[in-house]
């Protein structure tokens, strides 16, 4: 596959295209293969979230060239089991293996306490991980991210070929959501993607809260007094869902202990260099976007991010 990068008129001549095939398929049921995935069609996704979708775990096998390659961090994916996976609803997810098939004590250095903890989750079946959308600019009916972006976009004082290029590059950010290349792992229990889901569903916010969780809890590491589960990022898990039942909360700290900080988390997840996370986290620290110049950047880390992810995929 060729390199992404946005071009106003290749863009505008591919648009017009999809949308020809768009028309052709409502009328005929027709749509040309390349633009499937892109439409939802359901013979791509089927019945699944597409990124949690059979398409994306077996027939692309997205997450198994993006993880089970990392030589580096192997150990940590075996753990997961990519090859017997459990459907849930509209999705599949991938369950830790059980104790009596996965060396726990041995992974976690003959950390005994721990190495039970994980794998009595593990049997229960608690410990999962399954897909997740990264970076969302679709259209949705609470106008909370596409039509938000695309108002401050044309109220800013952009000239009219540059406003016109940047409401493009909306649109084809847009179309990207279901891109193989905006799918990542994350944890199921604690609902860490419904926190994400804050702040109109934007990545870089979910980094900056991941940063801040990283730096309070090796800041607090001998403080008898800090509230282990106090960050946002524990506020799902703490939801009216778990009747008072910390355990959700307890395996989002023991998960993110596999990670050093939030560069160490980043590069395993979202396969990004140090570079990449600074300028996450830059926009990240915005707690929303007020002008046209933030959307504008944050379409060019998507269109960064993208690109990276789609070596890690296709050029493999």
């Amino acid at each position: 596959m060729s390199e992404i990068k946005f071009d106003l008129n290749a863009w505008k001549e591919a648009n017009e295209l999809i949308n020809e095939q768009l028309t052709e398929y409502l009328t005929k049921k027709n749509l040309c293969e390349q633009w499937k995935y892109l439409i939802d069609e359901e013979s791509t996704f089927g019945f699944f979230d597409p990124d949690s979708s059979e398409y994306v775990w077996k027939t692309t096998e997205v997450y198994r060239k993006l993880y089970m390659g990392d030589a580096s961090h192997r150990t940590f994916w075996d753990m997961f089991d990519f090859e017997n996976l459990k459907r849930e609803k509209n999705r599949l997810v991938a369950c830790a293996k059980r104790s009596n098939e996965w060396d726990y004590e041995k992974f976690f250095d003959a950390d005994a306490e721990k190495a039970k903890k994980w794998g009595e989750w593990a049997d229960r079946g608690i410990l999962r991980i399954a897909g997740e959308t990264d970076i969302n600019f679709k259209k949705d009916r609470s106008n909370q991210k596409y039509a938000y972006y695309k108002k401050l976009i044309e109220k800013s004082e952009f000239s009219n070929e540059d406003k016109e290029k940047h409401l493009c590059k909306l649109a084809w950010c847009e179309r990207r959501f279901h891109s193989l290349e905006n799918f990542s792992l994350m944890l199921v229990p604690g609902e860490l993607n419904n926190v994400k889901g804050y702040s109109r569903d934007r990545m870089d916010r979910f980094i900056w809260l991941l940063k801040e969780y990283f730096e309070e809890r090796d800041q607090n590491k001998d403080n008898r007094c800090y509230d282990t589960y106090g960050h946002k990022l524990f506020s799902k898990a703490k939801g009216i869902n778990y009747k008072g039942d910390k355990t959700c909360q307890e395996v989002i700290y023991e998960y993110l202990s596999l990670f050093s900080d939030v560069y160490e988390y980043c590069k395993i997840i979202y396969k990004m260099d140090k570079e990449m996370v600074n300028r996450f986290l830059k926009s990240g620290k915005k707690a929303d976007f007020k002008t046209g110049e933030d959307v504008v950047d944050y379409m060019q880390l998507a269109e960064d991010y993208w690109e990276n992810k789609h070596k890690f995929i296709f050029c493999k």
